[in-house]
């Protein structure tokens, strides 16, 4: 089987996006040769902060508008840079429905996500995804499996390659009698940490970690984003 370079990356969270996230993802696909029919979102592409069930930060901005910022950055930023992607779902993305089935509002009623996002045909999302390393080893591709790294790969029965945990960007590998290519990885995050809707983070100790992963065949690699003392990133791929 031919090797395969794959990127994958979570949590971009628009429009509440690091400025530096999409150049560091370019810069990750350029230097790993990464197809760009080999790029992965594993979820919480946009925030959708207007519709969550927590407090809501009445400094951020209403849903209508912050619907017409994230239009307005994908097309800017992401659309010509990555025309194909395949995404996870995840629990931000899914507010929307959670909001239509409370209010008793049939899905059949709702847009696709292409659809409100005016995305490329090239983007597509799938409730999860398992993706061949290699003839052997399959990669499980979820938003989130679980906090446990172990639990997860032992859970699912291959590699597990999950997003959701902003503070987390890393690899481990899982030893059994029968397999020793299983690998958990979590991916970090693209988010601005600066941002307002990152408020309620603000107070706690383990701070988010930009990045994201590439496997090269059946080997993983975590790259993370680092930054500058202005916030930005140095420019540097890993």
């Amino acid at each position: 089987m031919k090797k395969i370079n794959r990127l994958y990356f979570s949590c971009a969270h628009e429009p509440y996006t690091h400025p530096d996230f999409v150049d560091f993802l370019v810069a990750v696909r350029k230097k790993y040769k990464v197809n760009d029919k080999e790029i992965y979102n594993l979820g919480d592409m946009i925030s959708n902060e207007g519709v969550s069930d927590h407090l809501i930060n009445p400094d951020l901005p209403n849903q209508g508008t912050e619907l017409e910022m994230v239009k307005k950055n994908l097309k800017a930023k992401w659309y010509k840079k990555f025309p194909y992607l395949k995404s996870v779902s995840s629990n931000h993305e899914k507010r929307i429905d959670k909001r239509a089935k409370k209010a008793g509002i049939p899905k059949k009623y709702l847009k696709k996500m292409s659809d409100v996002l005016e995305t490329p045909k090239g983007w597509v999302w799938y409730n999860n995804l398992t993706v061949k390393l290699s003839k052997d080893v399959n990669a499980f591709l979820a938003h989130t499996v679980s906090v446990n790294l172990r639990k997860a790969v032992l859970a699912v029965g291959a590699c597990v390659i999950q997003g959701h945990n902003h503070s987390e960007l890393r690899v481990s590998y899982i030893n059994t009698p029968y397999n020793s290519d299983r690998f958990g990885a979590n991916v970090g995050c693209g988010i601005d940490d600066t941002s307002v809707a990152m408020d309620y983070n603000k107070d706690q100790i383990a701070r988010p970690v930009l990045g994201c992963l590439v496997t090269e065949g059946v080997r993983p690699t975590a790259i993370r984003m680092r930054l500058n003392k202005k916030n930005r990133w140095n420019g540097e791929v890993e």
